[in-house]
């Protein structure tokens, strides 16, 4: 049995797996395609000094916090007005309305979507490739997300590659690299089970800090695919 992290493996062995019938792997990048690349998000050189703050998530649950992350995002406007927030997903759905959450905290002018055809009418995992997202991510000022639970998070990995800091709530799922910038959070029960909740105040401020964090890209070097593959087969 293989989990994405160490403290996937030492949950695992607490529910009974036997130790020696138990590894852990980090899920991998390739460096080729997720490095700094040209962004794709291209604003005009009267917005340059705008930041753009970017969540990119699969909304099939409320876990992902999406309104917890819009609210922070509110908070965080008060002290710079300029700022935007890209959400790489759907319009509506999977129990999100995005826009209307957009309206009720006064953010549309601050909200950035992905279009297809000129129009809302994509699905996210289908119309980018592995290089279209390089470049997006290399767009933002930081990648952000508080979801309450995770089995990895892929997308912060493959931010912290090109070169883009990310900020989580502080969960112990995150161990697999200490270039993740974390905010103090607590356990709690939600309807998808226990997960780690940070309070969107906290979450603003600690907004204001991460896109001035360098990525240390040596420090995700074992991360890379090669070198992933390597224990997989030490394990096979």
């Amino acid at each position: 049995i293989v989990g994405y992290t160490d403290y996937e493996k030492q949950m695992l062995i607490n529910e009974g797996i036997p130790y020696n019938m138990i590894e852990a792997i980090n899920v991998g990048f390739d460096p080729d395609v997720y490095k700094p690349s040209t962004p794709l998000i291209q604003l005009p050189d009267e917005y340059r000094d705008h930041k753009i703050f970017g969540f990119v998530g699969l909304l099939l649950d409320k876990r992902k916090m999406l309104g917890s992350l819009m609210k922070a995002f509110s908070y965080y406007l008060k002290s710079d007005d300029k700022a935007m927030l890209y959400i790489h997903n759907n319009l509506v759905g999977h129990q999100y309305n995005i826009m209307q959450m957009a309206d009720a905290l006064h953010l549309r002018q601050h909200l950035m979507l992905p279009q297809h055809n000129n129009a809302f009418d994509w699905s996210p995992e289908w119309y980018y490739s592995d290089q279209e997202m390089a470049q997006l991510f290399s767009s933002f000022s930081a990648g952000v997300s508080m979801s309450a639970q995770e089995g990895f998070n892929m997308p912060f990995l493959e931010e912290l590659a090109c070169g883009t800091p990310v900020l989580g709530v502080d969960s112990p799922f995150y161990d697999w690299s200490d270039q993740i910038t974390k905010v103090k959070s607590h356990e709690t029960e939600l309807s998808t089970g226990y997960g780690y909740v940070s309070d969107p105040r906290e979450f603003a401020e600690a907004m204001h800090k991460v896109t001035e964090r360098k990525v240390n890209l040596a420090k995700l070097k074992d991360l890379q695919w090669p070198n992933i593959i390597k224990q997989w087969v030490k394990v096979i």
